[in-house]
């Protein structure tokens, strides 16, 4: 599958509840994985599975909603990066895992890989910043 980047910096190719993993990994262990690492109940709907941001994904994310008014596909591309809106997502990997290396493989490509925006969003960045010099 071909990646595809929220416009905050996660992958939703990778994403567990992207419409096409979730049906491939099963939706009992997404949910279990989403309370055991996030302490996060996942609903009904999202459980049928997202197509991505900004196609689909949380209509409320503030991130969603800036990126969409500055005309922007990422949050990497904007003059603003990175701004407070994006400081929650971008730290959700520290706030809730302290050694990653500690959980299994498999649980470290399904829970964690997805959403380890800092460093993709910082290259699309710094790649902006060095078209601009060019």
């Amino acid at each position: 599958m071909k990646e595809k980047l929220a416009v905050c910096g996660y992958r939703c190719d990778l994403c567990t509840v992207f419409k096409d993993n979730i049906e491939r990994i099963g939706k009992d262990e997404v949910k279990a994985g989403f309370v055991i690492y996030f302490n996060h109940e996942l609903d009904s709907g999202i459980l049928k599975g997202c197509r991505g941001c900004p196609e689909d994904g949380d209509d409320e994310c503030t991130v969603k909603i800036c990126a969409k008014e500055k005309k922007i596909a990422n949050c990497g591309l904007c003059d603003d990066f990175p701004c407070d809106k994006l400081q929650e997502k971008m730290g959700v990997i520290d706030k809730y895992f302290a050694d990653i290396s500690a959980l299994p493989v498999r649980d470290q490509e399904l829970f964690v890989k997805p959403y380890q925006n800092r460093q993709r969003l910082q290259q699309i960045n710094q790649n902006k910043k060095q078209e601009k010099s060019s």
